[in-house]
């Protein structure tokens, strides 16, 4: 176990510079200029004055001068400073990490205590019109987009209720139970959706597990129908949709963008929004290596989690 952890850990540092070369060129190649992205809404300075800017920003020297200087200052924990204003970087992510994190949470909560009792419920009476009613369910999820379920919910409580949820997120010290409603629907939203793929998933492999012989001896041990789903069905049939978990969390971490944006809540997708509109190469490129780290992270937790769900399944 602790051979295959750190051949995985180790993999963290290629992989890391191979996403770091790709985001410093990519973002490069974008058409525009960082410099006048910036002054848009400045008044009108000289030529010579941006040029002043530019160099001042590093931008005139050569691309291997400028990903040399941004890769040693990752190594020894200094993430650069933003174009905008100069901020630093590291001051302003731990300001924004709590928002984003704590809406990929509360998504994941929801998606997984929906999607997990009800896929098992829908195959557990496989074929009524409660499995019907589910699978409907799963499928409108999945086909409508989010961000067209956000903007409904923006618009209809106005038109129906004369009421609007907050377009600008509360922080939490000044007033949690505000903060808990302007976080709850955007974090709502992107929980069921996710729930509708972890229902679908979670069905099929307990109808799967559900054929299995050992399902039918412990049927004629005279176990009962919830005993027999919940001790011997479900948990063998958990790993698939383990991995899904993996990939949902990676994904609402860094897929908030639209939701964060929509409901105005001031998190790292607002942030990524904001970069790459302004050409604000030190923060794209820092929050583009973020969510490439968590995402190998959780990957290689949903990874040794294998074995705790199925003994049977040794990981080295």
């Amino acid at each position: 176990m602790s051979r295959y952890v750190g051949r995985r850990i180790a993999l963290f540092v290629p992989t890391m510079l191979v996403v770091s070369l790709l985001t410093f060129g990519l973002l490069r190649a974008i058409p525009g200029d960082a410099v006048l992205a910036q002054l848009e809404d400045s008044p009108r300075l000289s030529r010579q004055e941006i040029e002043e800017l530019r160099a001042e920003l590093g931008l005139n020297d050569p691309l291997w001068a400028q990903y040399a200087r941004w890769v040693g200052g990752i190594l020894i924990g200094d993430f650069g400073r933003s174009f905008g204003g100069g901020l630093e970087i590291t001051s302003e992510f731990k300001r924004r990490l709590p928002y984003t994190a704590e809406l990929a949470v509360l998504a994941l909560v929801i998606s997984i205590v929906i999607g997990v009792p009800f896929g098992a419920a829908s195959a557990f009476v496989r074929g009524s019109p409660l499995d019907y009613l589910l699978r409907l369910f799963a499928v409108f999820w999945l086909a409508v987009p989010n961000f067209w379920i956000a903007t409904m919910a923006l618009i209809l409580p106005v038109v129906w209720f004369g009421w609007s949820p907050n377009i600008v997120a509360t922080k939490l010290t000044e007033a949690p139970a505000q903060h808990l409603v302007d976080m709850l629907i955007p974090g709502a939203i992107m929980g069921i959706s996710s729930s509708a793929v972890s229902l679908r998933m979670t069905r099929s492999q307990v109808l799967e597990v559900l054929r299995q012989d050992y399902i039918r001896t412990a049927y004629a041990k005279g176990l009962g129908s919830l005993t027999v789903l919940r001790r011997h069905a479900l948990r063998n049939a958990l790993i698939p949709v383990v991995t899904i978990w993996g990939t949902q969390a990676s994904g609402l971490l860094s897929g908030s963008v639209l939701m964060e944006t929509i409901f105005g809540i001031p998190g790292l997708g607002q942030w990524t929004v904001e970069s790459i509109r302004l050409r604000d190469y030190p923060v794209t490129q820092a929050l583009v290596l973020f969510f490439a780290f968590a995402t190998m992270a959780v990957n290689l937790l949903v990874d040794l989690s294998y074995s705790w769900l199925d003994p049977r399944i040794r990981v080295g």
